[in-house]
């Protein structure tokens, strides 16, 4: 296998796991499967397959402190659920769809729905009490997340009746947010001091798609379907078709030759710049021009096909006024160039590539107009354009001519200028255009409390900061598209291989085994070109909002006003901490005042005043480092020299030889599963060009044979030893989960806080951990309702019970208190990629 297929699986999954749809349940024939999982079961399920027991682990922390001779109690609460599910149908309707070169075609769809739900709860915290004689340390830890996300993805493909593919629709909504907290206190008493701090930090980040739509349309038709449907023995097997249904090998195509009768392998793109009105600039150069096009978004038409028959429809130019320079930045020139309506504009002369100073150095360079107020010369253009709404038609006196397109926005003119879009051995699928809009906000807390900032002159109330924002984004892009199939056929886990049976809602469903991307290479493809300019849209506004907040704020601890800036009396501008440093740096020397601060000392000597408290005595008598810093450090010295005389390190380092005795115990000397020995495959119906599942195989008996970890019934191959809890689902169960998910939207519906059982937590960590929490306990089972996940005691979990209060109610038949559960594809993606990359079979 090579290493772009797999690269391509890896980021299939994690891409599914990241991509923010609207979504509903198809018809009941469709092909539905797809991942569950609790990860109330995480420690169960590690247990399971590495034999480390994390309840374990903990106590083994603790009896390892008690033999060192302190206190040390830890607990870890992991909640929620993950759902990952591909459901895909074929609707027999025939209709009518275009190519990018307008040519119609008749097709029917294939569908695909992607449906992902991710809700993670996670808390830890820990305390320690050491003491020795006069000194002691406790610590008190708290720390939790909540990472949600949501993904609907709609995917619609246009094929014709020989499944070539003619281009897709997609559509995509979803929503991803992280949220964690962290405190921490110490209290450490050492050589008679008390030191006591306390810190409290605090994020949160978000990012909501609330709608995404785009739409891509071939050069020509693609036939990676058909790698699902028969397996290739030769590249070249791939054909180009031509418009007029002539077929020539795929790799000819664009290649600089027109080897179709027509013409239409070969094609060109509209490369678009984006010219700025001179006068909207703050100057003419490359910085300036860089700022001012910075987030612009190019009209739809830029990097589509340039039509082959291009022609003026006699409507009137819309261009700017002729007198206005619109400039752009000329790479190649490596300078600004400007446009009116009858000059080009240059800032650099030709020969020497140095600016122009005034009209004697245009003139001498060949010019003809020389503007002043812009520092530009100016060249009369050659030859006559035609010109309608959108097109201009020009042509040169010595016999050259072309076609650019344009459009004119106040400040700016883009100009799309035709580029031959010659193939560069990659496979052309054609162009994608589309719109998002974006939602992401963010905050962010820090708070600091007696620390002993102040003893070194330092206000520790100006490290104390709460920020937040939410910024809205919306944009367009439009985009070359590229598409491989990356199925391989001949890859097998034994003793599953080649064409296997699965049983799916008792039915028996002939596959063919190989590696293929789970749901259809063009839907994957879309994805990433559609959520790229999103994420980047929403990523750069939340940043540039992030940098704005946090410069404030620096400016705040700093006590800088932000404006940095000293005026001298002549108008010149220089950095304000150059004012009286010694040297003159305003040209009129108004910089150096000889007002510059000082200090008097105790004894009358006068020193400047940047020296006081600087760390060094400047003064005779030492009245200049007066801020107690220096018996601050005493102080914090003789803190560290009393531990280090303590049994602190004695207490350490038996605890540590103690925890490496424990935890030999706890970790099995043989692996319970290795990874090295497991399997991944996918399964694919070949009459339908469709993945229908996935397995990872894991040999466990070392016999030299898999079995299925992981995966749905394989006819002959039995399932492995070893049961996670990550379900597997196709057919009606999955529809069934699927049908049940697509409602949950909240972190509370997919990670309800009535499972995430922290009262082991707040046993440890006291009341600090909860503040003000009610402990009511309605049916006095000793269980505060907080922590009560069976309030009346009748055996049924409060989120199965209709009436959770109601005393006497009868158990349900099915006890079951998981729910179906993307995490699962963190592990499930992870396992696969193990198991794919680590495969006994030999590439």
């Amino acid at each position: 296998m090579t290493k772009k297929t797999l690269t391509a699986i890896i980021c299939l999954f994690l891409l599914s796991a990241m991509a923010p749809s609207a979504a509903a349940v198809g018809p009941s024939d469709s092909t539905i499967w797809g991942l569950s999982y609790d990860w109330g079961h995480f420690e169960g399920d590690v247990q399971n397959m590495t034999g480390v027991d994390t309840e374990a682990t903990n106590e083994d922390l603790e009896e390892a402190a008690d033999y060192a001779g302190f206190i040390l109690e830890s607990d870890q609460v992991l909640s929620g659920a993950s759902h990952f599910y591909i459901e895909s149908w074929d609707d027999t309707e025939v209709i009518e769809i275009q190519d990018i070169h307008g040519n119609t075609h008749q097709v029917t769809k294939r569908m695909t729905e992607l449906t992902l739900r991710h809700g993670l709860l996670a808390n830890a915290g820990f305390t320690m009490a050491w003491n020795d004689d006069s000194e002691s340390i406790d610590i008190w830890y708290s720390a939790s997340q909540e990472i949600t996300l949501v993904v609907d993805a709609s995917y619609t493909e246009y094929v014709d009746s020989e499944m070539m593919v003619y281009g897709g629709d997609l559509e995509m909504t979803g929503a991803i947010s992280d949220i964690a907290d962290l405190s921490m206190n110490f209290q450490v008493i050492a050589d008679g001091e008390v030191e006591n701090p306390e810190v409290d930090l605090g994020y949160s980040i978000s990012m909501e798609i609330p709608s995404m739509a785009s739409e891509w349309r071939v050069d020509g038709p693609l036939d990676y379907l058909h790698d699902l449907s028969q397996q290739s023995t030769n590249d070249e097997d791939e054909w180009f078709y031509c418009d007029d249904g002539e077929a020539i090998p795929s790799d000819w195509e664009n290649d600089g030759y027109e080897d179709c009768s027509d013409g239409s392998d070969e094609y060109a793109i509209w490369d678009c710049r984006v010219d700025v009105k001179a006068t909207s600039l703050s100057s003419l150069d490359e910085w300036s021009y860089n700022e001012a096009i910075e987030g612009i978004p190019l009209p739809s038409w830029c990097n589509t096909i340039v039509p082959r028959n291009l022609s003026l429809d006699g409507s009137q130019p819309d261009l700017p006024p002729d007198e206005d320079h619109y400039v752009w930045f000329d790479e190649q020139e490596d300078q600004i160039v400007a446009r009116t309506a009858d000059h080009i504009w240059y800032s650099k002369s030709y020969d020497s590539r140095e600016h122009y100073q005034s009209e004697s150095d245009c003139m001498d360079d060949g010019g003809e107009e020389w503007d002043s107020s812009l520092g530009l010369c100016g060249f009369s253009l050659a030859g006559e354009d035609q010109i309608d709404s959108s097109l201009i038609y020009w042509e040169t006196p010595w016999g050259e001519s072309g076609w650019n397109r344009y459009q004119w926005s106040g400040d700016y003119l883009f100009i799309g200028i035709p580029e031959n879009a010659t193939n560069t051995g990659e496979y052309e699928g054609g162009i994608i255009e589309g719109e998002f809009s974006t939602l992401t906000g963010y905050s962010l807390s820090v708070e600091m409390n007696d620390l002993p900032t102040e003893d070194f002159g330092i206000n520790l109330d100006a490290f104390n900061v709460q920020l937040s924002d939410s910024i809205p984004g919306q944009g367009a892009f439009s985009d070359d598209i590229q598409i491989s199939s990356g199925s391989i056929w001949d890859w097998e886990c034994p003793p599953v291989g080649g064409t296997e049976r699965l049983s799916v809602d008792d039915t028996m469903v002939d596959v063919q085994c190989g590696v293929a991307p789970p749901i259809s290479p063009g839907m994957a493809f879309m994805m990433g070109h559609s959520l790229m300019p999103a994420f980047d849209n929403g990523v750069s506004e939340l940043l540039n909002v992030i940098q704005s907040q946090v410069e404030s704020w620096v400016g705040e601890v700093s006590g800088d006003d932000g404006s940095g800036v000293f005026l001298c009396d002549n108008g010149e501008e220089i950095p304000a901490d150059w004012e009286n440093d010694g040297y003159e740096d305003c040209s009129d020397g108004s910089d150096e005042s000889g007002g510059m601060d000082t200090f008097t000392c105790d004894s009358g000597e006068q020193i400047p005043a940047d020296w006081e408290n600087d760390g060094e005595e400047d003064c005779s008598d030492g009245s200049d480092e007066n801020d107690g810093s220096g018996e601050a450090a005493s102080r914090l010295e003789g803190m560290i020299e009393a531990l280090m005389e303590s049994n602190l390190n004695k207490t350490m380092e038996a605890f540590g030889e103690k925890l490496a005795e424990l935890v030999e115990d706890n970790v099995p000397t043989e692996p319970v599963m290795s990874l090295e020995d497991s399997c991944g495959l996918l399964f694919w119906n070949t009459e339908e060009s469709r993945v229908v599942g996935m397995a990872i195989m894991n040999d466990d008996d070392d016999d030299g044979s898999s079995e299925v970890l992981l995966g749905p019934s394989i006819f002959g191959v039995r399932g492995h030893d070893i049961q996670l809890n990550i379900n597997y689902n196709d057919g009606d169960e999955a529809r069934e989960v699927k049908a049940e998910i697509l409602g949950l939207t909240e972190s509370e519906d997919i990670a309800p806080r009535s499972k995430h059982d922290i009262e082991d937590l707040y046993d440890i960590l006291g009341p600090e951990f909860i503040p003000d929490i009610d402990l009511t306990d309605t049916d006095l089972d000793g269980v505060p309702d907080v922590f009560d996940q069976d309030d009346d005691g009748d055996g049924l979990f409060d989120w199965e019970d209709d009436d959770p209060l109601r005393p006497f109610g009868l158990p349900s038949d099915d006890g079951d208190d998981t729910v179906p559960g993307i995490g699962v594809i963190a592990i499930s993606a992870i396992l696969l990629i193990a198991a794919i990359s680590s495969s006994k079979r030999e590439d």
